[in-house]
């Protein structure tokens, strides 16, 4: 689930997805273009419906365990591999290509807090 990955206080958390998630949680996967699925299982109290779980969204799924890739939600980008050295390399080849990103959530963070505030 992630849990002290990212801290659960900072602006930009959205907290735990899923049946027993918020629901500014579940709204940002359903509108997502791209899930970098680290770790997961995607179990059915995460998805619900599996077969419209994040339908808008290309799905990059990284575990160590092969078993859990494709087993509830087929990815369109597999990596069988320990996070650590996947995310490296994948940093490496946007590096290569001279990708740039200048990534501003904050925008995002705006409906979500007000969710926060209606729901909180």
């Amino acid at each position: 689930m992630g849990f002290g990955s990212f801290p659960c206080d900072h602006d930009l958390s959205l907290q735990m997805l899923g049946m027993h998630g918020t629901m500014y949680a579940n709204y940002a996967i359903d509108n997502a273009d791209l899930l970098l699925a680290i770790g997961v299982r995607f179990d059915d109290r995460v998805t619900g419906k599996v077969e419209t779980f994040a339908s808008r969204a290309t799905i990059v799924h990284i575990d160590i365990d092969s078993a859990e890739i494709g087993k509830n939600k087929q990815p369109h980008i597999a990596m069988c591999a320990d996070s650590k050295p996947a995310l490296q390399g994948l940093n490496s080849v946007l590096e290569k290509k001279g990708s740039q990103f200048n990534l501003d959530f904050t925008s995002a963070a705006v409906p979500a807090s007000s969710q926060l505030r209606r729901c909180g």
